[in-house]
């Protein structure tokens, strides 16, 4: 039996050090004994808050097991995914266990009930972002369950209540700024949030999360759920400056990131003037690359427009998919990889009679033949497909085409990346994946670049366009993307000499970079 936070720490104490496996089984321990005790709401809440460090090492610990994965989860990645999901549910219901002692015990608690509500809050947060860590998406549920604390802390007006920051106890938070970093992190995920950029970006919305105004506005459909915060919940907000319409967990919220806007911006100026990120308040983020990341942060959650969840259709439909340059290319646009003429450059060691010319050698990875995947669902942003026969080796963040069997011929095609594998063990056997949508307007063209490799003139691959909100975009091979590199695109039977300009987002067979017209 557990009454003290003393007891809890001994508990803790006795797993070995940097033994995340001991520290699990000690923890639920801890939890254990808190189900058959009735410690007092003061010692309760010293004994989460000596718990809470522990769940926080297990669970970074066991993150490298399944954060950011190029195969499926084995069973040893499943069971710690499982056990840092299950440490953080426990350490919720602990929380709420405070919470419901500390309306018990009337007006006197109230500070116990701010935090106890941040602390729920902040617990689901972690496994959105976990579950985004392993999956790349975030469960409904979730959602569903933090509107839920948040209509709470609304109606004991301490949703604004400020608390010790249990990262760093010289700041504070309130239960507010927990659902504002999910929002961010909504608005982020919809903008392609990339996993290189993953760790600097849920820092990033934790520390701009109190400057966030939103309000709910309805459910997606447009009917408020009985389960879902009321209109607006007695919070106002201001309807001008940066606005966002953000769907989320099935909740239209209307969200003013002004004050987002104009702190990125200052904190933009006064890198750029040379202080340090330790200087501006982001050490957290110190050898993130903030240079470009803050930019583009500060373009997708305060640009204007909306942030809308894909409605996704439940529909079993055979689909043809392709990986690897050549083999999305050969079977989009197999003409696409006729080398031209164009291309040709003269050879010193060639005879005249054949007029001096060399041979426009195209770059291929090795090309694999299309495989037939049956499609689970999909939406407007991806899909989920299942393989059941052998073939290619997958990897996250892989490339690749799909072509629905029951889709017009069109000259233009869907290219997609893999965000999730999942292998399966049961009589069927196969592969599950989950596939996000980059274009589904990509077009195949040729690339030339000089120097690319020592001793090569010239460097001649397939490559992707599609075109994007701002302007269009180019889909390379992996490494092939260097600042200000000059290029030629060979589109439309004739030469386009570009400029390659910004590197957008890296797969893990691709980049996707920005480019202008040069002149020739």
């Amino acid at each position: 039996m557990i009454s003290t936070a003393k007891q809890a720490a001994d508990i803790i104490a006795e797993a070995a050090k940097n033994n995340a496996d001991e520290s699990h089984n000690a923890v639920l321990k801890v939890l254990a004994q808190l189900e058959s005790s009735e410690p007092p709401l003061t010692a309760l809440a010293e004994i989460a808050e000596v718990v809470r460090p522990s769940v926080d090492y297990v669970v970074f610990e066991y993150r490298a097991s399944y954060a950011d994965r190029a195969l499926p989860f084995g069973e040893q990645e499943a069971r710690r995914f499982g056990n840092a999901m299950g440490l953080l549910d426990h350490l919720e219901a602990l929380y709420r266990r405070i919470l419901d002692a500390a309306n018990a015990a009337g007006p006197a608690a109230e500070a116990q009930r701010a935090q106890a509500l941040q602390r729920c809050m902040a617990c689901v947060v972690s496994r959105m972002i976990e579950h985004y860590r392993a999956r790349q998406t975030v469960e409904a549920s979730l959602w569903m369950r933090l509107q839920r604390h948040l209509r709470a802390a609304t109606a004991e007006k301490l949703e604004g209540a400020r608390v010790a920051d249990p990262l760093d106890p010289r700041e504070t938070v309130a239960p507010r700024g927990a659902y504002s970093q999910a929002l961010l992190l909504s608005i982020a995920q919809a903008g392609a949030m990339t996993q290189r950029n993953l760790e600097a970006t849920i820092a990033l919305s934790a520390m701009f999360a109190d400057l966030v105004d939103s309000t709910v506005l309805d459910d997606a459909a447009g009917a408020a759920k009985p389960e879902a915060p009321k209109p607006a919940d007695g919070v106002g907000i201001k309807r001008t400056g940066r606005i966002r319409v953000v769907d989320a967990g099935g909740i239209t919220h209307l969200v003013n990131t002004t004050k987002v806007d104009t702190a990125i911006a200052a904190v933009i100026q006064k890198l750029g003037a040379g202080q340090t990120p330790e200087q501006v308040g982001l050490a957290r983020v110190g050898k993130a690359d903030l240079a470009s990341l803050l930019p583009r942060l500060r373009r997708i959650w305060c640009g204007a427009g909306e942030i809308r969840e894909a409605q996704r259709v439940i529909i079993e439909k055979p689909a043809t998919v392709a990986v690897g340059f050549a083999g999305i290319a050969t079977f989009t646009h197999p003409e696409a990889l006729q080398p031209p003429q164009e291309f040709e450059v003269w050879d010193y060691h060639k005879g005249a009679h054949n007029q001096g010319k060399s041979d426009v050698v195209i770059e291929k990875d090795r090309e694999l033949p299309p495989e037939q995947w049956r499609v689970i669902d999909h939406s407007a942003a991806g899909m989920r497909a299942r393989r059941h026969d052998a073939g290619a080796r997958l990897r996250r963040n892989q490339l690749l085409s799909v072509a629905f069997l029951d889709a017009q011929k069109d000259p233009a095609f869907t290219l997609g990346e893999f965000r999730w594998l999942q292998q399966h063990a049961d009589a069927q056997g196969g592969i599950s994946a989950g596939v996000r949508f980059l274009s589904t307007r990509a077009r195949v063209a040729l690339i030339r670049i000089h120097g690319l490799r020592r001793g090569e003139y010239q460097s001649v691959g397939p490559a992707f366009l599609y075109p994007d909100t701002e302007r269009e975009h180019l889909v390379l091979p992996y490494g092939w993307y260097a600042a200000k590199r000059d290029a030629d695109l060979w589109l439309a039977g004739q030469i386009v000499p570009i400029n390659l300009t910004d590197l957008k987002s890296r797969g893990a067979d691709y980049e996707i970079v920005a480019y202008e017209q040069r002149e020739s």
